[in-house]
């Protein structure tokens, strides 16, 4: 390993043990602990949520904060559709809060049934 892999390793270790908690994400596939930290931005009334993590999370996971739940996307940034400097440290993922009407099954959208 190199030196700049090893250095990006203990900066990434050093991020997550100073800001990061245990966490637990609901995938497919069941309950994933990982370890990571949700920042908030806020822009007039607009909050938004991005939950930062060493861990590769897949499609479709979702994690509890706030009493509320919310659906992990890795943010266009990481996914490389974004002309900005991707951080090769910490994955940010996008927080997209889950609405009780789609969990529910009953929404304005119909169902491709």
């Amino acid at each position: 390993m190199s030196y700049f892999s090893q250095a990006r390793e203990m900066l990434k270790q050093s991020i997550l043990d100073n800001f990061g908690d245990p966490q637990e994400v609901q995938t497919v596939d069941g309950v994933v602990p990982v370890i990571g930290y949700v920042k908030c931005m806020e822009e007039d009334t607009t909050k938004i949520f991005t939950f930062y993590t060493d861990a590769h999370l897949p499609p479709k996971s979702t994690l509890a904060y706030n009493d509320s739940v919310y659906e992990l996307s890795l943010s266009a940034q990481q996914n490389g559709k974004s002309s900005r400097s991707n951080s090769q440290i910490i994955r940010e993922y996008i927080m997209n809060p889950q609405s009780a009407a789609v969990q529910n099954g009953w929404s304005e959208y119909p169902d491709d049934d």
